[in-house]
């Protein structure tokens, strides 16, 4: 039966309509992208950390670039090399009862290795994480900070700085090299350069150099891997006290990591010589021997340390490191300089409770769970105000230093009773806070209750005794806090956004100075940036309105 025709015209259209949507798609995808970059200059512009913003640009995706430039040129030339082993490519045609060979020309296979080298450069290059260019800026301008660690003797500022570093551009070249070698072995194969025959492998001299050289540089990226854990054990032990460095790391690993970084490295001469004398049983040996010392020394060797020497004498011998341990802690916590002094206990003296009074009257009676509930059940006063958590620090009075509870009244969107749109996102109740509230943490009332000293809407300050003057209040409205929220646009005017003497807020000194809405294209991009027709179409929005996020 012979076929129905094929409506040409249908089929052009076909293709016009998906052409049209791709399109589309990418202009959505990429107007999302520029309208996201967008929004993210101008926010960090006003709030004048511009420079930084650019800065951390340029590092991450520089680093990206490069990284995936380097892949993409490492590839190609590997794969240049791999096509010195093949052929002409012959494609067969068929003409009736004549069949005829075509050589496939050169510079296809050019485009070809090309082509593969961008797609695995843009996807090294995208996968690179956005860390690494973060790190490298730090290592850039790190510092030294004067303190040196007891075991390697390498200052702190190296640690801190460097050492994240380092490992992330080694790990990331182990990967490169792993992926160029199977590249090259799977592209060997298939121009028959690299078989299996006769029981053995076998290979022309251009792959097995080749393949040789890949697998010895691994080798040494490995071992340069080894030698960087060292330091990286240093932060990370394998103590069974809270896992710090300990006397199994000190007494086996560190010498296990060195030993087997000598071992990559005299495996990677061995790679190098027998490929180069086409002796297989020592490359074959120098790998079989780095795989048998990383099982016996990088893992049973310090795992019978631990069990042999440490768990029967655990406390002698890791007591040396939990000392580092905890001379380290201190000097993190800003506590080295603290004063132990022993006080011997006379149990016949007699206790004068006057002066134990004194002593303990400044110490908090409150734990931060009944405050928290306590602020909530009568400072909230309504449902779209909330407290997230209570700090406790001490400020000085008359009488000396006093320990105060606060906590941050911040409004809660989800108590909201009418979450309409302009509730959300423009009225001043519900998208700023109201104060804070405070109290004495060492002190309770007569009814139980924490004594306030900042409290009610609006705020008011507690006088007389129980007076803080470091607490005064001037400006209560909270507009960033804890608790992530939703974006806000301030518009001035109608009774809200105002300054203390009732008249108009000015921009940054009465609410943030956000990012001005200005004219329709810079509207439309921020609209598009969070999905939002509102801010468009709002007749309560005018150019000179204030958006702002990340709050």
């Amino acid at each position: 039966m012979a076929s129905p025709p094929i409506d040409l015209p249908d089929m052009r259209g076909g293709r016009l309509l998906l052409t049209i949507a791709i399109v589309i798609a990418v202009v959505v995808g990429l107007g999302r992208l520029a309208s996201n970059m967008y929004v993210e200059i101008l926010w960090h512009a006003q709030t004048g950390y511009g420079d930084v913003f650019w800065r951390r640009i340029l590092w991450q995706w520089g680093v990206r670039v490069v990284a995936g430039g380097l892949v993409g040129v490492l590839v190609f030339l590997n794969l240049r090399i791999v096509s010195e082993t093949l052929g002409g490519l012959q494609i067969k045609r068929r003409f009736g009862n004549l069949e005829i060979s075509e050589q496939l020309p050169k510079s296809y296979m050019l485009w070809g290795m090309a082509g593969t080298s961008v797609l695995l450069a843009l996807w090294f290059g995208a996968a690179v994480p956005q860390t690494l260019g973060w790190q490298i800026l730090l290592a850039r301008n790190a510092e030294a900070w004067g303190l040196v660690e007891p075991v390697l003797q390498h200052d702190v500022g190296f640690y801190v700085f460097w050492l994240p570093a380092l490992l992330s551009l080694v790990s990331f070249a182990l990967v490169v090299a792993f992926l160029v070698f199977t590249l090259a072995t799977a592209g060997y194969a298939a121009t028959g350069a690299l078989r299996w025959g006769r029981g053995r492998v076998e290979a022309q001299d251009l792959p097995r150099l080749h393949l040789g050289g890949l697998l010895g540089l691994f080798f040494v990226l490995l071992g340069v891997r080894l030698w960087l854990s060292r330091y990286e054990l240093i932060l990370d032990g394998t103590s069974a006290v809270s896992g710090i460095f300990g006397f199994a790391d000190a007494g086996a690993r560190l010498q296990a990591l060195q030993t087997l970084t000598i071992i990559c490295v005299v495996s990677a001469a061995g790679a190098f010589w027998g490929t180069w004398k086409n002796r297989g049983p020592v490359v074959l040996g120098s790998l079989l021997a780095m795989v048998l010392a990383l099982v016996v020394i990088g893992q049973v060797y310090p795992s019978l340390v631990q069990k042999l020497q440490v768990v029967p004498n655990e406390l002698a011998r890791e007591t040396p490191y939990i000392e580092y341990n905890l001379e380290f802690t201190r000097t993190g916590f800003g506590l080295h300089g603290m004063e132990r002094r022993p006080f011997e206990y006379e149990q016949d003296q007699a206790i004068d409770w006057p002066t134990v009074a004194r002593q303990f009257a400044g110490l908090p009676v409150w734990n931060r769970s009944p405050l928290l509930a306590t602020y909530k059940e009568l400072e909230a006063r309504f449902p779209y105000y909330d407290f997230r958590d209570v700090t406790i620090d001490r400020y000085e009075t008359a009488n000396g230093p006093v320990a105060v509870a606060m906590s941050v009244r911040q409004v809660e969107p989800r108590g909201i009773q009418d979450p309409n749109w302009q509730n959300v996102h423009l009225r001043e109740r519900f998208v700023e806070g109201v104060g804070v509230v405070a109290s004495l943490a060492s002190q309770r009332t007569s009814a139980g209750r924490p004594p306030m000293l900042i409290s009610g809407i609006p705020p008011e300050s507690a006088t007389g005794p129980l007076a803080v003057p470091a607490l005064s209040l001037e400006r209560p409205e909270i507009f960033f806090g804890t608790r992530a929220q939703d974006y806000a646009v301030v518009e001035p005017g109608a009774g809200q956004f105002l300054a203390p003497d009732s008249t108009l807020g000015v921009a940054g000194t009465d609410f943030p100075s956000g990012i001005p809405l200005g004219g329709w294209l810079r509207t439309a991009l921020i609209a598009w940036r969070f999905g939002e027709l509102n801010l468009i179409f709002s007749s309560e929005l005018t150019a000179d309105s204030r958006f702002f996020y990340r709050r």
